[in-house]
């Protein structure tokens, strides 16, 4: 009975938490199927701790559970016919000494397919009730937070009110999935991190009641690529704003975009403040521009071309947020946007006059520092 219970609360950790890798355990294995061998009866099962090969017997029972309510008490019966890679399962069984392989007693699936749909669905909620910026004081006595949002019409002075049972997550260091998020407080927030609130606006949009808050600490980088190994998929640039070298890290799931030209040009012309989305052309114009229908930077964002870490080259201007980890020098990207050498030179003259009055440097490019959807 015990061991049932323990099943059921990693399952269903598995299962709220669908980009998780949870690992090798004495009684089970969990992670994503690599592949499926149903004529030998194996399946290949790729965790956190490793790949483990899943032995298949005519007693394993098969179990299918769905994302939108991840219970084991309304799994329904599957067959090893659902099961195909990408997917997620979690195994019970004995594991061996070895931790090579699992003789199974249950398969737990969690489709790809499914996840998939869940995925967009809560991305599609965050972009609706969604709101982002940059914590800039926090009332303690009261646990309300106060940000700078984004948006297209400038910034805005917002006050977030956690609802008494909020969901706080924080970003951990050196990782770029909101799947790694720890849970978190409100002790643990600072001025100066980026958030992300999913909740309700209040009629004049100065208040936010927040139901879930994600949150971290981040920083941007920018200069001229000096370096690049494909092997590593480390890049390295002389930032502008400490005239130091620094690694960047360029991790699958970094978001690669090349910043347009004549979208910069807009937003350089208007002082980086004011940018209003460039209307759609009717759908019988071919266009190669990004056609915006409003949002936050991170739609914007979303529309531009993306690129390859094959098509950027030595002596390229490039721009990264990421979140801060151990080694100072060493980053690893959130977000690497280039074709931001006019952002680069407007920069350069500000970080001149700032010097000048004895101010600190800071790297403004528009939508690199915001927080991409959960």
């Amino acid at each position: 009975m015990y061991k049932i219970v323990i099943i059921f609360l990693i399952f269903t950790n598995l299962a709220l938490n669908i980009c998780a890798q949870e690992g090798i355990k004495q009684n089970y294995a969990a992670g994503e199927v690599v592949s499926v061998n149903q004529s030998a009866g194996k399946i290949t099962l790729q965790t956190r701790d490793g790949v483990i090969e899943v032995n298949l017997s005519p007693k394993t029972i098969y179990k299918k559970v769905s994302p939108e309510n991840p219970k084991l008490s309304v799994a329904v019966e599957t067959s090893i016919n659902e099961i195909s890679a990408g997917d997620k399962i979690l195994v019970s069984g004995q594991v061996s000494p070895d931790r090579k392989s699992i003789n199974p007693t249950t398969i737990y699936l969690m489709t790809k397919a499914d996840i998939s749909r869940k995925q967009e669905k809560e991305k599609e909620e965050w972009r609706v009730r969604g709101i982002s910026g940059k914590v800039i004081s926090l009332d303690v006595i009261n646990k309300r937070i106060i940000i700078s949002a984004r948006g297209f019409a400038g910034e805005k002075v917002v006050t977030i009110i956690p609802k008494d049972n909020v969901e706080y997550r924080k970003y951990a260091p050196d990782s770029i999935k909101f799947s790694d998020a720890k849970p978190s407080s409100y002790a643990e927030l600072s001025v100066g991190d980026e958030l992300r609130a999913l909740g309700d606006r209040s009629p004049d949009g100065t208040t936010f009641t927040a139901e879930k808050i994600v949150f971290g600490s981040f920083k941007t980088a920018g200069g001229k690529i000096t370096a690049i190994d494909p092997q590593k998929r480390e890049i390295k640039i002389k930032d502008l704003l400490t005239d130091k070298e620094v690694t960047i890290l360029i991790r699958p799931d970094t978001i690669l975009k090349r910043f347009p030209a004549e979208i910069a040009a807009i937003f350089l012309s208007r002082g980086n403040q004011t940018f209003q989305p460039p209307q759609p052309k009717p759908t019988n114009v071919p266009s190669e521009r990004p056609q915006v229908r409003g949002g936050d930077f991170d739609d914007l964002l979303e529309r531009f071309p993306s690129i390859r870490l094959e098509d950027l080259k030595v002596g390229d201007a490039i721009a990264v947020a990421s979140t801060v980890g151990e080694v100072p020098n060493r980053l690893t990207a959130i977000k690497l946007l280039s074709g931001i050498e006019p952002f680069l030179e407007v920069q350069q003259a500000i970080q001149s006059r700032r010097s000048l009055n004895g101010q600190g440097p800071g790297l403004n490019i528009p939508g690199l520092d915001a927080i991409s959807f959960p």
